[in-house]
């Protein structure tokens, strides 16, 4: 597969501070060139920094592979963000990942029973209203198995691990087929675009990697459950996916 060319043709400084430029020209912002200049770099190093951890991400073990994947789509998005708001990250509150989770996973744990939390601030509502226009609840839960349906690939493999289940009603409606991470038409709040549900799946797994040893090594090594064949195909559809929905996110034409 061929690589996105957002990953190599932000490495250019000129075409960086051009591309933000055109952007803040479009959205009317005042001093769009000196914003761009001052933003351009910025730009740069988050970019070269997510291919980093996402590049690596990709080539990785399993047993480290949320972790990397996670940090390199957060610089990405932060990148995206920069060419729609030059003013991010305009407090501290907004660096945080906007997501919390239950710190110990009890006994009989299941992934897809678990869920996450949509804090006031951080990244996630910050990426919700900034990039799609789509205010997100504060305290509003996330469930894994919302999200896990909600990926079209990820279909067949869930009804042959769950033959008999039933596809969940869901909180958030996914948007997932034809989407792109530039669709700026959600006008529900219960609508959550694609980028933003592998965000949430990435954070979850990321911190069960590091925060939760001993179920996540039963997980990798005992084969006892049907969540180890989920999270494994999730994660190799993630390192394909997610480089193009900023591909689209940042070339795409569509509105």
């Amino acid at each position: 597969m061929t690589s996105p060319s957002f990953k190599k043709v932000f490495q250019s400084s000129s075409f960086t501070q051009h591309y933000l430029q055109d952007n803040y020209e479009r959205l009317g912002i005042v001093k769009s060139k000196e914003t761009a200049y001052e933003n351009c770099y910025s730009v740069i190093y988050y970019i070269k920094m997510g291919n980093h951890f996402f590049d690596d991400g990709s080539k990785s073990s399993l047993a480290i592979q949320p972790v990397l994947l996670f940090y390199g789509l957060c610089h990405w998005l932060k990148a995206a963000v920069l060419t729609v708001d030059p003013t991010y990250p305009a407090n501290s509150q907004v660096l945080s990942h906007g997501l919390s989770t239950r710190k110990r996973k009890k006994k009989g744990y299941y992934f897809l029973q678990d869920e996450v939390r949509i804090q006031k601030e951080g990244l996630f509502p910050f990426l919700s209203e900034k990039l799609f226009h789509v205010k997100q609840f504060s305290g509003e839960k996330l469930s894994m198995r919302q999200l896990m349906y909600g990926i079209s690939e990820l279909e067949d493999l869930l009804e042959q691990l769950f033959p008999k289940k039933i596809h969940p009603p869901t909180q958030h409606n996914v948007l997932n087929k034809n989407e792109t991470l530039k669709m700026l038409s959600a006008t529900s709040n219960n609508e959550l675009p694609q980028i933003l549900t592998y965000y949430a799946l990435l954070y979850q797994l990321s911190m069960i990697c590091r925060y939760e040893t001993e179920w996540w090594g039963e997980l990798l090594y005992s084969f006892s459950s049907n969540d180890l064949p989920l999270i494994e195909q999730f994660l190799s559809i993630s390192t394909d996916k997610c480089p193009i929905l900023l591909e689209n996110f940042f070339f795409s034409t569509e509105i």
